[in-house]
């Protein structure tokens, strides 16, 4: 018996394995195939069937190594024989990843914390720590290792991914997508001074949603519209000349669902 491929020295990513063997009686032959990457020490089955002349292994069953072997045994039922290949170089596989919650297409409110969980391991089965595992919404970040969770997540359906990369720089992924139902957005935060000296140009208003949700505000010098989140955030409105009383007059919308608030200021002397 003999492992005609891989040569001593090739580099491989998936691996074609080819080996000859026989039996004189002609009896029908078994056969483990097995993956070391420390050059012999410990030894992984990748293989186990029907003896074959060729045989098409994944990059994943085959950790990154520069001192890789593969280890052939067969047997008739009685007699096994064993042949080790030259030593190889593997260049393995990005991570396996997976995302264990939520399952695909469920439903869940705007405003309701979303749990997200999932795993990873590297090509030699080592799981990832927290640091190399990180989830997104489009280019947002929600968040990193294996178990967050989220509030704020706008309306509609929503696609999040689980990148995990290894010690290597190789990264692998899983997605999900999310079907987020919306719900009406409450101001969280809500606060601005009652009074202003009498030349103030400008007053500032600290704000906060319940939900990622459009904000509106009229009433200062001009119109103010942007997208409002949980993190609180703090405006400077400018003011129109002459008023001594100011109202300015919110709006927080997410889909056809609003909240309205009022914020009124006064001018001292």
């Amino acid at each position: 018996m003999a492992i005609l491929a891989p040569r001593g020295g090739q580099e491989v990513g998936a691996l074609d394995v080819r080996l000859r063997a026989s039996d004189a009686d002609g009896d029908a032959l078994t056969m483990r195939v097995s993956y070391s990457g420390d050059d012999g020490r410990t030894w992984q089955p990748v293989f186990v069937g029907p003896a074959r002349a060729a045989l098409r292994l994944p990059a994943r069953y085959l950790a990154h190594s520069g001192r890789a072997r593969l280890r052939a045994e067969v047997s008739d039922g009685f007699r096994e024989t064993r042949a080790t290949s030259d030593r190889f170089r593997s260049d393995g596989a990005p991570p396996t990843v997976t995302i264990t919650s939520p399952a695909g297409g469920v439903r869940e409110s705007a405003g309701a914390t979303l749990v997200l969980a999932g795993e990873a391991v590297d090509d030699a089965r080592h799981p990832l720590g927290s640091r190399r595992l990180t989830w997104r919404l489009g280019r947002r970040v929600l968040g990193t290792g294996p178990n967050i969770a989220v509030r704020g997540m706008p309306a509609g359906r929503r696609r999040i991914t689980l990148t995990a990369v290894d010690r290597f720089g190789r990264a692998g992924r899983a997605s999900v997508t999310v079907r987020t139902t919306a719900a009406r957005p409450l101001f969280l935060v809500l606060a601005a001074p009652r009074t202003l000296g009498r030349r103030a140009q400008a007053v500032r208003v600290r704000l906060a949603s319940s939900i990622a949700a459009s904000l509106t505000i009229l009433g200062g010098s001009r119109p103010r519209r942007l997208v409002l989140g949980s993190t609180p955030i703090t405006l400077r409105l400018p003011l129109g000349p002459g008023r001594r009383t100011v109202r300015l007059r919110l709006t927080l919308r997410s889909g056809r669902l609003a909240t309205h608030a009022q914020l009124t200021v006064r001018r001292r002397g």
